[in-house]
């Protein structure tokens, strides 16, 4: 099958689409590196789209053609960045489990899957706990 959908991750197992992840953490490792240089630190945020959590969000989303709410595959990316922990000195943060456990709704437009105001908040507030919590400001 030639995938032409920027979505095919989600449609095949983590054994088939590991080589475009390993090409694209390879940028995230290099973007690292280049912050650590500069004199920053360097987090890694994994993001879900809103059918991770709740397929009701986005009724009208229009990318509705792109790819299923259910593909078999769709959690794959969140297996690859855990896994990927062990591989490297910066943190990995996966914000999917916060947005599983709220009960806050609509976090995405209506027709679009991004995040509406309310869910910039929630991850504003979500990502701001975090680096407390883990003291990535501290000394700062």
């Amino acid at each position: 099958v030639i995938e032409t959908n920027r979505y095919f991750h989600y449609r095949h197992p983590l054994s088939l689409t590991r080589p475009y992840f390993d090409a694209t953490f390879g940028h995230i490792v290099e973007t690292a590196n280049a912050a650590r240089e500069a004199g920053s630190d360097f987090l890694l945020v994994v993001s879900p789209r809103f059918h991770h959590w709740n397929a009701k969000e986005s009724p009208d989303n229009w990318e509705s053609t792109d790819y299923a709410l259910d593909e078999p595959y769709q959690y794959e990316y969140f297996r690859y960045f855990e896994a990927a922990r062990a591989e490297v000195d910066f943190s990995i943060f996966d914000l999917l489990l916060a947005f599983q456990a709220t009960d806050e709704y609509p976090l995405v437009l209506h027709d679009d899957p991004h995040w509406n105001p309310s869910g910039n908040a929630f991850v504003a507030r979500t990502l701001a706990d975090y680096l407390i919590d883990h003291g990535v400001l501290e000394g700062n």
